[in-house]
């Protein structure tokens, strides 16, 4: 049974090429090893951030689960505020969500920084 969040990793990389435009260059798949890049069970750090997700901006972690509300800041560091939910079921409906941001800092096209933590991207 695939979990919803490697279904979501699934669908966005199988849809990958049919983007409306230009992709930020930090949408993608990130985690901080190489290592959790391969691990679609577990609870791990990877990332996926896709600014054209047909439910909208998406910031996604293992249950963990934000839509972009806005992007701040230019350059190589932007701040995006986050409406978040633990569960699908919840985020899809809205419900309950709690507010956050994150800090990303672009250190090069296979690298950045959430938060100040390293991470590296996923590539498959």
């Amino acid at each position: 049974m695939i979990r919803p969040t490697a279904a979501v990793l699934v669908a966005v990389l199988l849809t990958g090429g049919a983007q409306a435009g230009p992709r930020a260059d930090f949408e993608g798949i990130w985690a901080q090893t190489r290592a959790e890049c391969e691990d679609d069970e577990g609870p791990n750090s990877r990332t996926l951030i896709d600014m054209s997700s047909k439910e909208g901006p998406l910031f996604d972690r293992y249950e963990h689960h934000c839509r972009i509300v806005s992007v701040e800041g230019g350059g190589t560091s932007k701040r995006l505020t986050l409406s978040c939910h633990e569960f699908w079921e919840e985020f899809r409906k809205r419900t309950s969500p709690t507010r956050e941001s994150a800090r990303i800092e672009q250190k090069g096209a296979q690298s950045l920084r959430i938060d100040g933590k390293a991470y590296v991207r996923c590539l498959r």
